[in-house]
This record gives structure tokens, sequence and C-alpha cells, in this order.
């Protein structure tokens, strides 16, 4: 007598006894399979572990489609699953304002960036996700600007009392995150920091000699992450001088330039009363 399928051990004879029966089955018992069953890139449920049972499996994090079940075997192992492959992304990925090198493109794939021309900073590298998309990579930032000029070489100098940039949620860019700048100094009682104080305490004058300009002009540079945009502005404001003096900032224009230092947009204007508003296309 040997023990069947699926059952170890050495089996006892049995013999016919005098009531007619044979004696009790011994020394066979089922075989037993690990009760943790692991396989890579699969998920196995909790379960029987006796020879004959099985498993319900599902693809690990990162791996994609129909998982198939395991069976404990005779020889106390489990049937390996399959029907599970590793998640892809997109093999040529592309992100605004980085440059992405080359490399693999399956689940837990890095690559590394760098700041695309015009941008500054240390791009993160980017990693190919359990959806089938790569991390966004950070670390870039751009800026853009906006000139704010005379367009005849009529005025020798210009008087203004505020300067306000809106970004695309309404909310005010503190002047702390502007770099501003100016064709020259006119005097030196009112200077060009006057003009993003919040305060009507003017910001007297700015020289056309300065550089060859024909024309007084004041620079603003702000950061645009839009892509390098000057659309990532919702409105600016230029509040002219209240007290005197409007025409001096008459026949004016402002340039705004993408983070290539490229014009996008020009609004010209002429004096219409203290304060101006325009609103920038997004």
């Amino acid at each position: 007598m040997t023990c069947v399928t699926g059952y170890t051990g050495t089996a006892v004879s049995i013999s016919c006894q005098d009531s007619g029966a044979w004696t009790a089955q011994a020394g066979c018992t089922i075989v037993s399979c690990p009760s943790t069953p692991s396989q890579p890139n699969y998920v196995i449920s909790a379960g029987a572990s006796t020879y004959g049972s099985t498993r319900t499996v599902t693809c690990a994090t990162g791996y994609t489609g129909t998982a198939s079940a395991i069976t404990c075997l005779s020889d106390a192992t489990w049937r390996s699953s399959s029907g599970c492959t590793i998640v892809s992304c997109t093999t040529t990925p592309t992100q605004t304002g980085y440059t992405i090198s080359a490399g693999t493109s399956t689940y837990g794939s890095t690559r590394t960036t760098t700041c695309a021309s015009g941008l500054t900073g240390t791009g993160s590298s980017i990693t190919c996700q359990a959806s089938g998309s790569w991390t966004t990579a950070s670390g870039c930032s751009s800026y853009c600007n906006i000139k704010f000029r005379a367009q005849t070489s009529t005025p020798e100098y210009m008087n203004l009392d505020e300067f306000k940039l809106f970004d695309t949620s309404g909310r005010q860019i503190p002047s702390s995150s502007l770099v501003y700048s100016q064709s020259r100094l006119y005097y030196e009682l009112f200077p060009l920091s006057n003009c993003f104080d919040g305060v009507s305490n003017f910001c007297h004058g700015f020289s056309y000699r300065e550089e060859g300009s024909p024309y007084p002009w004041v620079n603003i540079r702000y950061s645009c992450p839009s892509g390098g945009r000057s659309g990532s502005l919702s409105r600016v404001e230029v509040w002219n001088r209240p007290d005197c003096c409007q025409f001096r900032i008459d026949s004016y224009a402002l340039d705004f330039y993408n983070y290539l230092n490229q014009v996008e947009y020009t609004y010209s204007f002429s004096n219409g009363g203290s304060t101006m508003i325009y609103t920038i296309r997004t």
C-alpha cells in the first residue's frame, strides 16, 4: 500500500479482520504547501495551503492584466501564476520647460531632466508610475518681462504712482517677487521702488538717455510658470500720478515678453485718467 497523489508518508498494511472488515488505513498525511506563498509582481490572497487548494491572485502595483489562480501541487509547491505584465509609460515623454533624457519606460524607471532654454534651476528626475504616466518634473523656473515705455521720444521723463501685477487666480503678485529696472533715475527723492510699495508716493522720472534708448521705460520681471508665457498674468494695473502731470504718460505702451525675451503682446494706450487698468489674455 502506498500514499496516493497529494499525500505523503509510509502507508501501513491493512488486514482483513474476523469481523470481515479491514483495519483502518494509516501513515499518510495530506501534502502542505507554504502557507504564505509569494511570487514577484503578483499579490496572492490568504487561504488553505493543502494539496489541491487554490488561491486567487492579482497583479502587483506597476503590473497590469488578469492573474491566474495558483494551486497547491503534490510536490508541496504552488503552481505559478501568470497573466500580469509590467506597466509601460510613454517612451518619449515631453514636459514643457524640461529636456528629458532617453532611457527605459517601464514602471519604476526614472529619467533625468534639465531645464529647457530660457529657464533656470535644476530639473528633478521623473518616474514612470503605475498609472502609466510620468511624474511631473520640477525645479526649473521661467521669467517673463513687461516693459512700460513711451512710444515717442517726446517725453523726457515720466511720473507714475504704482504698478500692480495679478496672477491667473486674481491675486496680486507681491513686490518681493518682482525684479524691476528703469532707463535711468531722474530724481533721487522718488525712486522706482515707490512704484511697487502700495503707497501713493510717486516714482518720479525715468530718463530716455540711458543706453541710447529714445524713450523712458520701466521693466518688470516676474515668474511665469505656465510654459514661460506672458499669459500667466490675469491683469496689470498702471496707476498714474493723481495730483498733476498725467500727460507725461500719454502715448505709452506695455510690451509683454515671454521667457525667451520675445514680445508676445503689445498694448498701446493714451492717457485716460489717473488710473489705467488692462486685462491681459491668458
